[in-house]
């Protein structure tokens, strides 16, 4: 049996907490999870969404779980004046880096196959006197991977959707983008999914199809040459003896005044 999938709630004075007792309630099927933070909070929410297939373990009996079955991992104590605050507080984001923290042990050591991150609060885990960008930069110091070498994905049943860049500010986009970020997330993207999905093809080089030139530009000089032409008919000729542009539908004319450009930009003026 695979080792259980290890979960931190998140900010406990956001959704993390509902969210995750929602999400275990309704998807969790005959898999095993262990759910890190306030153990008695946690089983409060879980037994709301009529979830009973769970029980108080410590970290180290995640094997004594069953199919089915949610571990509830005590890290910290939830006050409930922090719970309704609602805000972003110094305590809050203490708990919430102590349950990533739990997780991401659990992953390194084998007790969990993998983890789910609840949502939190960035400036409340920055507030209790840590450097902390995001989970995603946070989860790669803990793996003993670079920043550069990591690539957030989005996995859907139909749709797959690799980041390029995460957690940057709008006005360094244009600078930061480079060549190399957009090899490596097309390469990670890729290695993800030939392991997940086999029977996809990997990208491979093409050179890229030249089209004739005629095919690009015939029309356009054609089109240049022939309003060129009717504005020099113009000028030799009075407008009641100019006859209608053949070859299409209706009655087709030259302007009646020289265009203040020059002649090959002209468009004509249909009467």
């Amino acid at each position: 049996m695979l080792p259980p999938l290890a979960i931190s709630t998140g900010d406990p004075a956001g959704v993390g907490p509902v969210v995750t007792a929602a999400a275990l309630a309704r998807g969790l099927g005959t898999d095993r999870a262990l759910v890190y933070g306030d153990a008695a909070w946690m089983e409060r929410a879980l037994r709301r969404y009529g979830f009973e297939a769970l029980k108080r373990v410590d970290a180290a009996d995640a094997q004594s779980l069953g199919a089915g079955e949610v571990g509830l991992v005590h890290v910290a104590d939830w006050p409930l004046s922090m719970v309704q605050a609602r805000a972003v507080t110094i305590d809050g984001g203490g708990v919430q880096r102590e349950a990533l923290e739990a997780a991401c042990d659990a992953a390194i050591d084998g007790t969990a196959r993998a983890i789910v991150t609840g949502p939190v609060s960035k400036e409340a885990v920055s507030l209790s006197g840590v450097s902390f960008r995001g989970q995603t930069e946070h989860l790669a110091r803990r793996a003993g991977v670079h920043v550069d070498n990591v690539t957030m994905m989005f996995l859907g049943p139909r749709l797959k959707v690799a980041l390029v860049g995460t957690h940057w500010p709008i006005k360094r986009v244009p600078s930061t983008v480079t060549r190399e970020h957009i090899e490596r997330t097309v390469r990670h993207l890729t290695d993800a999914l030939s392991r997940w999905l086999p029977e996809v093809k990997p990208l491979q080089k093409r050179r890229p199809r030249l089209l004739p030139r005629w095919t690009i530009f015939e029309k356009k000089r054609r089109t240049r040459l022939a309003r060129w032409s009717c504005w020099a008919r113009r000028r030799r000729r009075p407008r009641s003896a100019m006859p209608p542009m053949a070859g299409r539908t209706g009655s087709w004319r030259c302007s009646t005044t020289r265009p203040p450009f020059r002649p090959r930009f002209w468009i004509g003026a249909k009467l």
